[in-house]
């Protein structure tokens, strides 16, 4: 019988503004980050409300924080029964009323330990980092779309590429697709795909990236590959997008096999099987949205009763087919750039 040992347990600084401090119970570490949520905050007029900054600040620290913090060793006999870990975070923010509230916080813990499986912890404080530039632009921002855009969370997997070919017809002003750039290879394959698509439909279709990175380093812990916080991430990203518009509703399209996930055999125990796009997963994100914005807003999946065969049967899903093969699946997260021949390297550098 494997005994069950005590979690590994980290503690995080983010009160900086480009680096976070971290203890793993042996050593502690220091590393430099970037992230640019400038797209999604500019898809609005005028400057954002602090809880916004806050919430991409927040979700931004949850996801670098499961990406340093790694779960017990792969050879572990116990790794199944002992995955989860204690994540704490101290993050610094605007509205400290806010985040501190019973409700506001059970619900930002609880969406996110439903997502990982671990037990996360946060230690608010007034933040004292430099502010961002949209914080002190005092003109007003040009909306470059209307409230009956359409909003859709675009990864670049096919489920996404599916998506929005099966409902770039609808009755929608203009699209506004949103996707996280970890790295220039998945943006250059998301740019290759979305070129396809825009050749389909009059309307504009508006792409906003939002890059995130953690400084290159050989002296520190390897990262972990599980990153199940990192559709935390997207999901604010999605959101937040819709927010600025004025949109009521993020669309994140997952086939609904993809979505419940069900373990494969019974070596799959928790979020060893992800949960991005579980049905739990995004009543409790909404859940948490709405106690932040004054507006409704929800993120929805239009797949969840379909297969992937399905919505990939969808005529414009077939005119695109000699598109398919530029889209790529979170499971070989990340994407190896040498796994593609040249002449496709440079089909997707040309799309950039």
């Amino acid at each position: 019988m494997i005994e069950s040992a005590a979690p590994l347990s980290y503690d995080f600084d983010f009160r900086g503004s480009s680096a976070v401090a971290w203890w793993d119970g042996h050593r502690t570490f220091a590393r430099a980050y970037s992230f640019d949520g400038d797209a999604v905050l500019r898809a609005g007029r005028g400057a954002p409300a602090p809880v916004v900054l806050d919430l991409l600040e927040i979700a931004s620290a949850a996801y670098f924080a499961d990406r340093l913090a790694r779960r017990r060793n792969d050879r572990d006999r116990g790794r199944g029964i002992q995955w989860p870990r204690r994540l704490s975070l101290r993050v610094g923010v605007r509205n400290l009323n806010l985040w501190k509230r019973a409700e506001v916080y059970k619900a930002l813990v609880g969406c996110l330990e439903f997502m990982t499986e671990d037990r996360w912890e946060f230690d608010f404080v007034l933040r004292s980092a430099a502010s961002w530039d949209i914080e002190r632009q005092r003109a007003l921002i040009e909306p470059m779309t209307s409230p009956d855009a359409g909003v859709m969370l675009y990864s670049g997997g096919l489920d996404s590429f599916a998506g929005i070919a099966n409902l770039i017809d609808s009755q929608r002003s203009e699209w506004v697709l949103v996707s996280g750039v970890p790295n220039p290879r998945h943006k250059a394959m998301q740019s290759a795909q979305i070129a396809a698509a825009r050749r389909m439909t009059p309307r504009q279709v508006f792409h906003l990236t939002v890059p995130s990175s953690l400084e290159k380093l050989t002296d520190q812990p390897a990262e972990e590959r599980s990153q199940r916080a990192r559709s935390f991430l997207f999901l604010t990203l999605g959101a937040i997008a819709a927010y600025r518009v004025g949109a009521s509703t993020a669309l994140m399209c997952e086939n609904g096999i993809g979505a419940v996930n069900l373990p494969l055999d019974g070596t799959q125990l928790g979020t060893s099987n992800a949960r991005a796009a579980h049905p739990l997963t995004l009543a409790r994100f909404n859940r948490l949205v709405e106690q932040l914005f004054d507006a409704p807003v929800r993120v929805t999946n239009p797949f969840w009763c379909v297969t992937k065969g399905e919505v990939c049967r969808h005529k414009n899903v077939k005119a695109l087919a000699h598109v398919i093969p530029n889209t790529f699946s979170c499971d070989s997260f990340p994407v190896e750039w040498e796994q593609f021949p040249a002449r496709q390297r440079l089909r997707f550098a040309d799309a950039a």
